[in-house]
């Protein structure tokens, strides 16, 4: 069993089973840095569902989208990132945070829920802001740092594809060499 976030894996271990942890990968070519917009925006990528904490951003985000809202295709995500300069996550629960970690790559400001693997992708004070459950993600949107796009994206390097790939291949090679005796 493969897990994408340390709180995954405790969910797993809860049915006994042991899982190998390996983040999913972005290809960081996708979300190339771009400028800041020159006024703050914030982007909500999660749609209507109460987990990912459509209320909260309803009130704080200026463009909402995701299923039930306005479904986007992939490719549109690095343009949606470009024009805004903090993703907005205030998710109740979430497994890893793949939003959060695409936008770090384009170099975007992260404010997210201190819950479930947000906790592995956002470093806060580094490249975003984690709120306590309940916490005021409105005070935390307004003391966004001045910070630099290509200093936060820097810190996306270990999401990277190829990390993914590469820990996918060693992971195939100890099941494939057990199952043929080889260990």
């Amino acid at each position: 069993v493969v897990a994408n976030s340390p709180q995954t894996a405790e969910q797993v271990a809860v049915h006994g089973v042991r899982a190998v942890l390996i983040a999913p990968g972005i290809d960081r070519d996708r979300f190339p840095v771009r400028p800041r917009p020159p006024e703050r925006r914030v982007l909500y990528v999660g749609g209507t569902s109460p987990a990912k904490g459509h209320d909260v951003a309803v009130r704080l985000a200026n463009t909402l989208v995701g299923p039930g809202i306005r479904e986007v295709p992939p490719s549109e995500i690095p343009d949606l990132l470009a024009t805004h300069d903090v993703l907005l996550m205030p998710s109740i629960r979430e497994g890893f945070g793949l939003a959060a970690a695409e936008a770090i790559a384009a170099g975007r400001w992260v404010v997210a829920s201190a819950v479930g693997g947000l906790t592995e992708v956002v470093e806060d004070g580094v490249n975003g802001t984690l709120v306590a459950p309940g916490g005021d993600f409105a005070a935390a949107i307004a003391s966004v740092p001045d910070y630099d796009p290509a200093t936060v994206s820097a810190t996306a390097t270990r999401f990277d594809a190829a990390h993914q790939r590469n820990a996918m291949a060693s992971l195939w090679e100890r099941v494939l060499a057990r199952r043929s005796g080889r260990r």
